[in-house]
């Protein structure tokens, strides 16, 4: 049998990896404006924010939130079943971050950031949030069964 923690730290672990890094490369590519050294918060200053270290720290940053998220959601919502419960957590996480929380814990305020910002965002965190909650609910409900078999 799984164990609910150490597989929700693993889920964490790689949902901020991968995404951490589609985040990188979307504002490599001009997709958004928020830098991945934004998601180390205020600890980090001017010169170390531009450099690679920067970057290294807010991914860091990063994959921490996404254990953390990983661990409520396999709290709370470990028994729900598809990919919508890990739609909406990213919705929420996204509207928590970038609306509620986010200008105080250092990410840029949802009122400066551009249209294209707020779209390739919400979009990486639906994303997540689906990697999350479906990569729980695979591990902890029936969801294999509903799969198609081979052939």
């Amino acid at each position: 049998m799984t164990r609910p923690w150490a597989f929700a730290l693993q889920i964490g672990f790689f949902a901020g990896l991968i995404w951490g890094l589609a985040g990188c490369a979307a504002q490599f590519f001009g997709f958004t404006e928020v830098k991945a050294s934004a998601w180390a918060g205020p600890w980090l200053d001017q010169k170390t924010e531009a450099a690679w270290q920067g970057t290294l720290a807010g991914l860091a940053g990063y994959i921490i939130l996404s254990i953390l998220a990983s661990l409520v959601y396999a709290a709370v919502l470990r028994r729900a079943k598809g990919p919508w419960p890990g739609l909406a957590y990213g919705a929420a996480w996204y509207a928590v971050l970038f609306f509620m929380i986010g200008p105080a814990a250092g990410l840029p305020s949802w009122r400066g950031l551009s249209v294209h910002s707020l779209v390739s965002e919400l979009c990486r965190f639906l994303l997540w949030g689906v990697f999350i909650g479906y990569s729980i609910a695979m591990e902890f409900t029936d969801e294999r069964q509903r799969e198609p078999g081979p052939g």
